[in-house]
């Protein structure tokens, strides 16, 4: 599945206090790490989906165009989860996959960053000697 944004899923088990330890968890590591992150909790709680979000981030370095900027959209859980708000008309009249592709994926984490969170999150999991945790 091609999304602009990477980010990891938790899936329920046969516990859910054992689904909210894991995500605590990951959530810990990248708090730990200065990544800001979004959750959106679905299927009545049975999946998680975590979202390091660098948006702000690129923000702040410039490397976001105006033209989206523009947009006044800042993507958090709702929007990388779908739920795009345009707040111009313009925005609406002229929204595509695409724009959407493009603005999200200044929320996402690179390849290479992405990587070595996932890393980090599998060696706190083993120390946990706890379960896994899937990545998309």
């Amino acid at each position: 599945l091609e999304y602009p944004v990477r980010c990891f899923v938790f899936e329920l088990g046969s516990d859910p206090h054992e689904l909210a330890k894991e995500v605590s968890m990951a959530c810990n590591v990248l708090e730990r790490q200065n990544i800001p992150y979004n959750l959106l909790i679905v299927d009545c709680g049975a999946r998680v989906f975590l979202f390091p979000n660098k948006f702000d981030e690129n923000k702040q370095k410039k490397v976001i165009p105006e033209d989206v900027l523009d947009t006044q959209v800042n993507p958090a859980c709702f929007e990388i989860g779908g739920h795009m708000v345009m707040k111009r008309e313009e925005d609406y009249k002229h929204v595509s996959e695409g724009k959407i592709f493009e603005l999200l994926s200044y929320a996402s984490l690179s390849e290479e960053e992405f990587a070595k969170v996932e890393q980090d999150l599998f060696s706190a999991a083993a120390e946990n000697d706890s379960g896994v945790v899937e990545s998309n």
